[in-house]
């Protein structure tokens, strides 16, 4: 009775225990929580290798020359003689031509119906050339030294055209400068410094172009002020056209 008492029991159990069954869905995600707070920052890593060096960039506008200094006259003027380059420009001389002596030979007649021959022989038709060929001996006037500095102790009382003449052999370089196209005053001389530049001459060979080219590059406004367009006209007459 005992053994079968027994056996029933684990027959009971038995039928109790069941089979695995299949393993449901998963559930749906939970919400994230909040982010953490940021960790210490950590040491450093090695320094890594020189990269190579990159293409060189465009070069920049050319700065502006160094000014030299030069001591001032009180009752005079200096200045520094330079080319377009900025270079100092060594020998020559500096005038000072009167301005009434220009407003004289301004009002002497031109003849325009002069021929060639008589043209070129004119002693009136180029003011500080004609006068300095007349008068370079008594002008007031200053040597350049060659590092181009001209120095003037005294000016007399009146108003000037500040002209440069190369010397003789320099054919590098035209004669006038950048001061002498507008007389200067005694009183805006006096104590200061006025710096020439005077322009280079034309290569012996060197070849008619025609205006054409030199409005590619400068534009019409600018090519109306070169000596292209002013130099080929009858002295004294008004051009009618500029084209």
């Amino acid at each position: 009775m005992v053994s079968r008492w027994r056996l029933g029991i684990a027959l009971g159990a038995l039928a109790l225990v069941g089979c695995e069954g299949p393993s449901g869905t998963d559930g749906e995600a939970g919400v994230q929580g909040p982010v953490g707070p940021v960790g210490p920052v950590g040491p450093s890593g090695p320094v890594g290798p020189v990269g190579p060096v990159g293409p060189q960039g465009d070069a920049g506008a050319p700065g502006q020359p160094a000014v030299r200094p030069i001591d001032l006259e009180p009752q005079g003027v200096v200045g520094l003689v330079t080319d377009g380059t900025h270079l100092p420009v060594a020998g020559g001389t500096v005038y000072l031509v009167p301005s009434a002596d220009v407003a004289a030979m301004q009002a002497t007649p031109i003849d325009i119906l002069a021929t060639p021959t008589a043209a070129a022989a004119a002693t009136n038709d180029e003011p500080l050339e004609d006068l300095l060929d007349r008068n370079a001996t008594t002008y007031v006037r200053a040597a350049v030294g060659m590092d181009g500095i001209y120095r003037l102790p005294t000016i007399p009382t009146g108003s000037f055209f500040i002209v440069w003449k190369p010397a003789m052999g320099d054919d590098a370089h035209l004669p006038g400068g950048s001061r002498c196209r507008a007389a200067t005053d005694r009183a805006s001389m006096v104590g200061t410094r006025i710096d020439l530049r005077v322009s280079g001459n034309m290569s012996a060979r060197a070849t008619y172009v025609g205006s054409t080219t030199c409005i590619n590059c400068h534009g019409r406004h600018r090519a109306l002020g070169t000596a292209h367009f002013n130099g080929l006209q009858v002295p004294g007459a008004a051009a009618t056209s500029r084209t």
